[in-house]
């Protein structure tokens, strides 16, 4: 995905360095995960500067931000093996994604469960202020109570 990383360009095939089940999601989901890479930026740490700054001056007026970890529901079993379901797994990340390349300080609560599959959200504030998230997730998690353990339940493969 990252002209700019440390991955080679030729990459060995997958069965030699992961398990089959392994191989098997990563045959699905790689033209995806390429696809959503997307055109190499000219500099890519200006354009995550550009952006961390457009962060911050929202921040300013939102100290806060309460947003999905995932724009769709918590997926079941096998369903990271179905190429429709992962075509749209990168852009249902985003947020996240950006959030991490941008270092900024997020905490995930659990907020209750739909389907027998867990939901939550991720509270996201500006850099350095751990503090902000960690209140905001304890006045939810207040509000949501103890919504743990969630007893697994297997699902039939097929």
């Amino acid at each position: 995905m990252s002209a700019w990383g440390r991955v080679a360009r030729q990459q060995p095939p997958v069965e030699t360095v992961a398990a089959g089940e392994f191989a098997r999601f990563w045959e699905n989901f790689e033209p995806s995960w390429t696809a959503a890479g997307g055109s190499p930026a000219f500099d890519p740490m200006m354009e995550r500067a550009a952006i961390a700054r457009a962060w911050h001056t929202r921040m300013r007026y939102a100290p806060l931000v309460l947003a999905p970890v995932c724009a769709r529901p918590a997926f079941t079993v096998g369903s990271d093996l179905d190429p429709e379901w992962l075509a749209g797994w990168p852009a249902a990340r985003r947020v996240s994604v950006v959030v991490n390349l941008l270092g900024l300080p997020a905490v995930t609560v659990p907020v209750g469960c739909e389907g027998g599959l867990p939901q939550a959200v991720q509270v996201i504030g500006p850099r350095f202020r751990e503090d902000l998230c960690l209140d905001a997730a304890a006045a939810i998690e207040e509000r949501a109570g103890s919504l743990t353990p969630v007893a697994p339940r297997p699902e039939p493969r097929g």
